[in-house]
């Protein structure tokens, strides 16, 4: 029967950026300790824009996340975005899913489509509500106003504001106490 000390550790280190203002947490193994840190990527106040993490704490954090909140995984939603790595045995391929990885110019790209159907149609795609947010941000830039109104109401269907939606209720509530 295996034991835990059985388990053959995957060699090689990868690297990683943040692509937003956004602090992400990540649990890395401490060699001296052998229990798990957490180590801080990115935000606004300091935290380091690039994360050298081994293949195996990459997955022990994506092991982490529950399947209901897979979409929060910072290794596949783009808050991370996957530049290389170093040391793997040969014929190592990346069990990285790199599909929101998408750097400024990526983004910058979607703007190059002006047939607004076709935008549409290819922002509709894009499953992760932080690359869409990213894309908002990108489109104040690059985008036309009907471009925004699209991505503005793609989010706003999306991703309800509860506390828009709080207040909003709040308002009604009252409205409806004082007899409006």
């Amino acid at each position: 029967m295996p034991t835990a000390n059985d388990y053959v550790f995957t060699p090689g280190t990868e690297t990683w950026e943040a692509t937003g203002g956004a602090t992400v947490w990540v649990h890395t193994m401490n060699a001296r300790t052998g229990k798990y840190d957490k180590t801080r990527v990115g935000g606004r106040d300091g935290g380091s824009r690039f994360l050298r993490i081994t293949i195996d704490d990459r997955r022990y954090n994506q092991q982490l996340v529950a399947l209901e909140n897979v979409g929060m995984d910072p290794f596949s939603n783009g808050a991370l975005r996957f530049l290389r790595v170093d040391g793997a045995p040969d014929g190592y391929e990346s069990d990285v899913d790199a599909t929101y990885h998408l750097g400024p110019d990526e983004l910058a790209a979607y703007f190059e489509v002006k047939d607004l159907d076709v935008f549409k149609a290819t922002v509709d795609e894009i499953s992760s509500e932080l690359v869409l947010r990213r894309l908002a941000d990108v489109g104040t830039r690059r985008g036309t106003m009907e471009q925004m109104d699209i991505l503005q109401d793609l989010i706003e269907t999306r991703y309800k504001n509860s506390k828009t939606q709080k207040a909003v209720r709040e308002m009604l509530a009252a409205e409806s106490a004082m007899g409006l």
